[in-house]
């Protein structure tokens, strides 16, 4: 183990927000939603549950929704938990997004006062069932934040879907040559 870097890192202030994640979370709070495209370790989990515990004070009735791949899903609590955030876990629903797909249906019946969509880049094809299914969910929610890293993997157009989701609406063609044409 490197004691140097151990002992910057025992240095760092983790109470502040990065300028980042403040600036997102003030875009959220103007507009219905935000893409964050962080790397990884740039506080992707810590700003999405800021945001979360923000909606929860704002609205004390409708529950948050986080959807992230599996292997992340217990990673929530564990998140919660280390940065001391005062997330109502009652009101907070996070799902993997196989079984976000598999039960789309009665989450459509909620109204979520928060959707975020962990590694969001797993929406960028709107072709498939996982994007059409979550798209009218997200789209119906007060608030929206898809966090990624890899916005786009092989075409620029691969960010389309998931800038309809947050938007509300489908402001850019989802179809690589109709978006070409337009874009």
């Amino acid at each position: 183990m490197n004691r140097y870097l151990v002992k910057i890192a025992k240095q760092l202030d983790n109470t502040k927000e990065r300028p980042h994640v403040l600036d997102a979370l003030k875009k959220l709070d103007k507009n219905k939603g935000v893409i964050t495209h962080w790397s990884t370790g740039s506080g992707k989990t810590r700003g999405f549950l800021l945001a979360v515990e923000k909606a929860q004070k704002e609205d004390r009735e409708k529950p948050a929704l986080i959807i992230a791949p599996a292997s992340l899903t217990t990673n929530i609590d564990k998140e919660i938990k280390k940065h001391n955030l005062d997330i109502d876990k009652k009101r907070l629903d996070v799902f993997s997004y196989e079984k976000a797909v598999r039960i789309a249906d009665k989450l459509k019946g909620n109204k979520y006062s928060i959707a975020i969509a962990e590694e969001a880049q797993k929406l960028r094809n709107a072709d498939t069932k996982r994007t059409k299914e979550l798209k009218e969910l997200f789209q119906k929610s007060d608030k929206r934040l898809l966090a990624t890293a890899t916005a786009n993997f092989n075409h620029v157009a691969d960010i389309a879907p998931m800038l309809n989701m947050v938007s509300g609406e489908d402001i850019l063609p989802e179809d690589r040559k109709k978006f070409e044409k337009k874009c």
